[in-house]
């Protein structure tokens, strides 16, 4: 039911308060400690990945074939999927300017969605 929860929103971002709810629509005396332990399970599996968006802000997502990245407003909290091509070559160029070859793991960039520039 943990896996239905993340699965049936494959583009959101769930907390484990989010993925407690939804799965005790059908079992109300699961725990959010039995909701923390499955996820890790998920994740270490490898098909569920889990965001750290700072600020005790921690979220799960299904794993996908094509890594992505996450761009996360700093007023409003949203979360937008950014995928490589608009990175362009940032992984080879860190390289050659610092030496540093970047692990093959997500980026999480902070800035201002257009929402809350618009309202400026």
């Amino acid at each position: 039911m943990i896996w239905e929860a993340l699965a049936a929103e494959p583009d959101r971002h769930l907390s484990v308060a989010e993925v407690t709810e939804r799965v005790r629509a059908r079992v109300p005396h699961v725990t959010p400690s039995t909701v923390y332990r499955t996820l890790d399970v998920l994740v270490e599996a490898g098909l569920a990945l889990r965001t750290d968006l700072g600020g005790d802000r921690v979220f799960y997502e299904p794993a996908r074939e094509h890594p992505h990245h996450h761009l996360v407003c700093e007023r409003c909290g949203a979360v937008r999927h950014v995928h490589d091509d608009v990175l362009g070559d940032l992984r080879g160029r860190i390289d050659a300017r610092t030496g540093y070859a970047l692990a093959p793991r997500e980026i999480t960039l902070f800035g201002t969605c257009p929402d809350c520039r618009g309202a400026e």
